[in-house]
């Protein structure tokens, strides 16, 4: 098979560690920093992109702390938004652009999981800058790929599954919101999924470009998550007591940014088209906490 040269932006972030660590060694993967690609500079990206031409860009780079973005919306903008044009419009014509979006896109009233074409309506200035990035990437690219996901967890970096388990360290007791549901995504999981899109590109296959969703399942509350995550790491030693875990309504826990009841995403979409069935969050949170206890 030919060597494919592929950007990967946002180098620095848990699913670019996750993708640099996957992706196949017959492929040149060019992983680059913002301090490396400052996607936000238009100027640097048109110069860079004509200089190093490359069959793919992966667009793991954003903006976000959701919390900050209520405070710095026009930072937030600037990468989620201004930053997606930028890649979309130097890439036009040039090479497939696969892009990561989020479940918050949605205002989470839905009772049923979200279907790719449901209307958008974000609710805090982090899901507004993420859809403003999708329609800069769908006005720019007809050969794009955006994949929204929901609650990535990691062995990479600060994510829920890093904060619970401190938090468990020091405390007998915590208090985690039980009234939001989503599909935990495993990072790990995420990353082959766009890895097999990748080589699907690659091989000429007949693509059928637009909007997917890829997320965890089964889906569950924070607060299962975390008991979940507890329990799991009570038995790999992780932790010296079983954690008790209790449940809160979302008022009972401020925070700057609204977030949505629901974030259950619908896979089937990219089911159908790629066979990539939804990341199995327990079969993986056991994966990465066994690697822990080892």
């Amino acid at each position: 098979m030919t060597v494919k040269k592929v950007l990967l932006t946002g180098s620095n972030g848990q699913l670019a560690r996750a993708l640099h660590k996957n992706f196949p060694k017959n492929h040149n993967l060019v992983a680059l920093s913002k301090e490396d690609f400052d996607i936000s500079n238009m100027t640097h990206v048109e110069k860079y992109l004509k200089k190093n031409k490359f069959d793919l860009i992966i667009n793991s780079a954003a903006y976000t702390n959701v919390d900050s973005a209520e405070d710095y919306p026009r930072l937030a903008t600037l990468v989620n938004k201004f930053g997606s044009q930028n890649l979309s419009k130097a890439s036009s014509g040039m090479c497939p652009i696969i892009h990561i979006s989020t479940d918050y896109v949605f205002n989470g009233r839905k009772k049923t999981p979200y279907l790719e074409d449901d209307e958008t309506d974000p609710i805090n200035n982090y899901g507004k800058s993420k859809l403003d990035g999708e329609l800069e990437i769908s006005s720019h690219n007809p050969e794009r790929i955006i994949i929204r996901t929901s609650w990535l967890f990691s062995e990479f970096g600060n994510n829920f599954l890093d904060t619970i388990l401190r938090i468990s360290k020091e405390k007998n007791l915590i208090n985690i919101v039980s009234d939001q549901y989503g599909g935990p995504t495993s990072v790990n999981d995420l990353s082959l999924a766009i890895i097999f899109i990748a080589e699907e590109i690659f091989a000429e296959k007949k693509i059928s470009w637009g909007t997917y969703h890829f997320s965890g399942y089964p889906y569950t509350s924070w607060k299962e998550f975390a008991q979940e995550i507890v329990k799991c790491a009570y038995k790999y030693n992780l932790l010296p007591q079983l954690t008790d875990v209790r449940g809160i309504k979302t008022e009972e826990y401020i925070t700057k940014a609204t977030r949505p009841r629901s974030s259950m995403l619908d896979n089937s979409k990219i089911y159908n088209e790629f066979s990539i069935k939804p990341s199995n969050w327990k079969e993986e949170l056991n994966r990465i906490l066994k690697s822990y206890g080892n």
